[in-house]
């Protein structure tokens, strides 16, 4: 059965002529969704995201995992309601995003790169094609740190910073750029 609620597009086809769009970003595996703080900032980016009234939500092509930052964007869309979700994906990775997201059913809009671009660089382009000024990061490890480097600095990012597993699950790593004191960063704390 096919779903007819992806929609795998060419990237020259992006047309957005408006501020009310919002970049998510975040860690792509290993979040504890279970954690009592990770359960909090969920809440927190849930009410920020709805307070900002977005149109629509872009992120770099990640696949729907459950313990990824993308399992806030159905949350987020059942939340807002009338919300495009347009996601960037390299064309080679199509199947891949299909098979994870087509559970979901909900309409997503997917804008193709070419297959030689680095998937690390998914993030930088989409910030270009769309013209976005706002970034929301739920943590974030290497990629989301070369995104911020290689943003606008009329770019802001706003960091919510929970933390994942250890590869090794015997610790916690926090957001790869927690540290930084940019005046285009915002981090959310709890109080």
């Amino acid at each position: 059965m096919e779903n007819h609620a992806i929609r795998f597009l060419d990237i020259s086809l992006l047309k957005i002529a408006d501020s009310l769009t919002l970049h998510l970003k975040g860690f792509g595996t290993r979040i504890d969704f279970s954690n009592e703080i990770t359960k909090l900032y969920a809440r927190e980016v849930e009410s920020w995201v709805l307070e900002r009234k977005p149109k629509r939500i872009v992120w770099d092509g990640d696949s729907y995992e459950l313990d990824s930052f993308t399992l806030l964007i159905p949350r987020l869309y059942n939340l807002i309601g009338d919300l495009e979700l347009i996601a960037f994906l390299r064309d080679c990775d199509q199947e891949r995003f299909r098979k994870s997201w087509s559970q979901l059913d909900i309409p997503i809009a997917v804008y193709l790169c070419d297959a030689s671009l680095d998937w690390r660089f998914l993030g930088v382009e989409a910030l270009k094609a769309t013209q976005a000024k706002e970034v929301v990061c739920f943590g974030g490890g290497p990629t989301v740190l070369l995104e911020f480097q290689n943003a606008c600095a009329s770019i802001n990012f706003t960091l919510f910073p929970v933390t994942r597993l250890s590869k090794d699950g015997v610790s916690t790593e926090e957001s790869s750029i927690f540290n930084f004191t940019q005046p285009n960063l915002e981090i959310i704390r709890l109080p």
